[in-house]
């Protein structure tokens, strides 16, 4: 028996090689047969080891598998007419007979932009490296990382997850009323900058609203917090001896306040305010003119709370500060002004009323009052300007009389003889060079006997004697004041409590005010006394 070489080759020939060995071996048949299955039959019957050509043995088929025709380790079986090889190993491909390697990558089993890794046979399959970045997963499958898992961003404001390979995430913007980059938001605080006017306290709203809300306006303004406007803002500032033409219809008037708590009248038409300062504590006497319709005059004084004009404030009202004359009468007010002081000086239409109007501020000729009558090595009489503004005082007149028996000595201010508030201004007899800017020369002597009966009088004007018209200020003295004769001066003037006594006054003394409670009559001896001169 003829063994065949194993081979890793095709194995559909093998039936007939092995036929053909098996005849050869066998010889042939015997005399008087054909070769038949009978023939064939019989001699097995009769104990032959030939194995039939059409139906292989079992040694054939172990003769084709000696040939190890399958790949290493895979098993050879028989089968009709050959062999059959197993499958490959794990980690191999093909037929049996021919494996070869399997590439675990050639599927791209891995997520993309992963590294695969195939795994060697026996292995099975294919490893893959760590997923981008931007990504989290095995490797095969990677899931993009969701930068806004967890709401990172402020409540309100948008999450954008950046995409791989970029990693996070990014906040929009911050809700309204707030600020930030989106991540952290605080609320806009829309107080910064001192919105509202002046102290008032400023809230700001709370987001996501936006805005803020201001108090209320102060004293003597009106609006809405953020911005107050006064109440009686002036348009314009009045100086001592100023002088205007306006309306209180016309530019910078308003029709804010109808009623005053200075006055218990309705001024319900339009107002205009002016401001006034003194140039030194006296008398300013504000006059209104020129009316074709009732207007009324009103004076407040700086309110406390800052240097506001507060109509609803009783407490800045000046005293005597209104003047409310029916219909078109002039309206005056004399004001007892504080230097310092600002005051407003207020124009308003009685019941609706407008018109034209002239407005002064000024010293009236009554503000100068007789301050020193001197009878020292030079006399002189001297006049005070008890007046808020500086004023000229051209033109008053002085009546002076030294004794009941000495002629009356009369003289008139020229003009521009200009006297500061507060100032003084002497009539000095003509010995009493240098003359000061403030003095001027009499041009005489003036007449002195301390210890006598005399008068001296300041008038608006040359001295009117028959009924003191135009008298401003009177003084008298009386060296005997238990007679009942008189000094001598105007029979139409007199001094309440006097004449003063000037028994025993001689040498170098002077009648000197030292108050003003009889200014602007009835005179007061009280407001006089004996002193040391005061220019020698």
């Amino acid at each position: 028996m003829v063994r065949a070489m194993a081979h890793r080759g095709n194995s559909t020939g093998t039936p007939l090689l092995l036929a053909l060995l098996v005849g050869a071996s066998m010889g042939a048949c015997a005399t008087g047969t054909e070769g038949s299955r009978d023939g064939g039959q019989a001699a097995a019957d009769s104990g032959s080891n030939n194995i039939d050509a059409a139906q292989p043995s079992s040694d054939a088929a172990t003769l084709a598998c000696a040939s190890e025709p399958c790949f290493e380790d895979v098993a050879c079986s028989e089968v009709e007419g050959g062999y059959q090889c197993s499958d490959c190993p794990s980690g191999l491909e093909g037929d049996g007979e021919t494996c070869s390697e399997v590439d675990g990558c050639d599927a791209s089993p891995c997520f993309l932009g992963v590294d695969c890794t195939d795994v060697p046979a026996p292995g099975e399959g294919a490893s893959c490296s760590d997923c981008p970045t931007g990504f989290f997963g095995n490797g095969i499958i990677c899931t993009d990382i969701d930068g806004c898992d967890g709401d990172p961003c402020f409540p309100g404001a948008t999450c954008v997850d950046n995409v791989p390979p970029a990693e996070g995430f990014t906040c929009g913007t911050c809700p309204t009323g707030f600020e930030g980059d989106g991540l952290s938001c605080t609320d806009i605080d829309e107080c910064t900058g001192d919105p509202c006017f002046g102290d008032i306290e400023c809230t700001d709203a709370v987001a996501p609203l936006t805005g803020f809300s201001c108090g209320a306006c102060p004293p003597g303004t009106t609006g809405d917090g953020a911005q107050c406007d006064l109440l009686c803002d002036p348009v314009s500032s009045l100086a001592c001896g100023g002088q205007l033409s306006a309306s209180n219809g016309g530019a910078g008037s308003a029709d804010l306040v109808d009623n005053w708590a200075c006055s218990s009248f309705p001024h319900t038409g339009p107002e205009i305010v002016y401001s006034f300062s003194p140039d030194a504590s006296g008398i300013a006497t504000i006059s209104l003119t020129g009316l074709a319709a009732d207007l009324d005059l009103l004076l407040i004084e700086d309110a406390s709370s800052g240097g506001l004009c507060d109509p609803a404030s009783a407490g800045v009202c000046v005293q005597n500060g209104s003047s409310n004359r029916s219909g078109t009468a002039d309206e005056e007010v004399r004001l007892n002004a504080i230097v310092g002081t600002t005051y407003y000086i207020i124009v308003d239409g009685f019941d609706g009323a407008t018109s034209n109007f002239t407005l002064r501020v000024q010293s009236a000729t009554e503000d100068f009052l007789l301050n020193e009558v001197s009878f020292g090595a030079t006399d002189f009489v001297e006049v005070r300007n008890h007046g808020a503004c500086d004023t000229d005082l051209g033109g008053l007149g002085i009546l002076h009389k030294a004794s009941l028996t000495s002629p009356a000595q009369s003289f008139v201010f020229p003009g521009a003889s200009n006297v500061s508030a507060g100032g003084v201004m002497r009539w000095v007899e003509s010995s009493g060079g240098p003359f000061l800017s403030n003095e001027i020369n009499a041009g005489e002597s003036i007449l002195d006997i301390p210890a006598a009966a005399g008068s001296t009088a300041l008038c608006n004007g040359v001295c009117e004697t028959t009924n003191c018209t135009n008298l401003l200020d009177y003084v008298e003295r009386d060296e005997d004041t238990s007679d009942a004769s008189l000094p001598g001066g105007p029979a139409c003037a007199s001094l309440v409590g006097g004449p003063i006594n000037a028994a025993g006054q001689s040498g170098e003394v002077s009648l000197r005010r030292t108050a003003v409670a009889g200014a602007g009559g009835p005179y007061q001896a009280s407001d006089w006394s004996f002193g040391a001169t005061s220019r020698d």
